[in-house]
């Protein structure tokens, strides 16, 4: 067997995972503040019925979070950079 030939296995899984790789940096680029502040105002305009504007976003302090998004005044989620919530906080206000 020629000595090239055992080079292709090697070969095709680098190129594999270098594909794979690029296709994870391509989803953590091309996901906007806007597109996730959208679907969790999605989420809470449906369980809630309250308004897509009462939504907002802010930069985590937390290393693996990218934001915390807002919405009313008892609804946190922590969102990772590619989009997958982290944390969620739906603790009722107490009443005054």
């Amino acid at each position: 067997m020629p000595k090239w030939l055992w080079f292709l296995p090697v070969s095709c899984l680098t190129l594999t995972f270098g594909y794979f790789g690029l296709k994870q940096g391509q989803q953590m680029t091309s996901l906007s503040e806007t597109e996730v502040i959208n679907a969790v105002a999605g989420a809470y305009v449906e369980k809630t019925g309250g308004d897509m504007t009462d939504c907002f976003a802010y930069p985590s302090e937390k290393d693996r979070e990218w934001l915390v998004v807002s919405c009313g005044t008892n609804w946190l989620t922590g969102i990772d950079r590619f989009g997958r919530t982290l944390w969620i906080d739906h603790t009722p206000a107490p009443d005054a």
